[in-house]
């Protein structure tokens, strides 16, 4: 039986809160030199404030028989800045999305992508767009594996 993916609660909060930190704990392993170690990465407060914001929403892949949260993203709804030379766009702008380490390769990303794909069209979004540190392997596969393709790079000197 597939995962029920609907718009977040704020009673998801504890299970998005687990979530964020296990994603967290990745990039602080694998660069401690812009990532902190800290127990709560989400507060409260915040995941109000996305829940309630108009540009902003949390969606979550919940277990349909034992209502585990087993997955999330927060999304940002944008439109580019005008300047004559840009096409006037709106678009998805993924923040974050992590599926539980010990669900994953289930097709649960899959199912909440697929709801992105939905919810943009009916906002009228011309693409879903998002940011993956080189160093995330498993995730570029993923979003490659959903059809996605690199538009651009970020790269970094790091002054020593």
């Amino acid at each position: 039986m597939p995962h029920l993916v609907r718009l977040a609660q704020i009673e998801d909060y504890e299970g998005v809160s687990r979530l964020v930190s296990q994603i967290h704990q990745l990039h602080v392993i694998a660069r401690p030199d812009i990532y902190a170690a800290y127990d709560n990465p989400m507060g409260i407060e915040y995941y109000r404030k996305i829940l309630i914001e108009e540009q902003t929403a949390v969606i979550v892949a919940v277990h349909p028989t034992d209502g585990t949260l087993d997955a999330y993203t927060i999304i940002r709804i944008d439109e580019a800045a005008y300047r004559p030379i840009f096409q006037k766009r709106k678009y998805i702008f993924i923040d974050d999305f992590c599926v539980d380490e010990k669900k994953r390769s289930q097709g649960i990303g899959k199912m909440i992508f697929e709801f992105l794909i939905e919810y943009a069209k009916e906002i009228s979004a011309t693409d879903i767009e998002f940011s993956v540190a080189e160093f995330n392997t498993g995730a570029i596969e993923f979003y490659q594996s959903l059809g996605m393709s690199t538009r651009s790079r970020r790269m970094e000197y790091i002054i020593e």
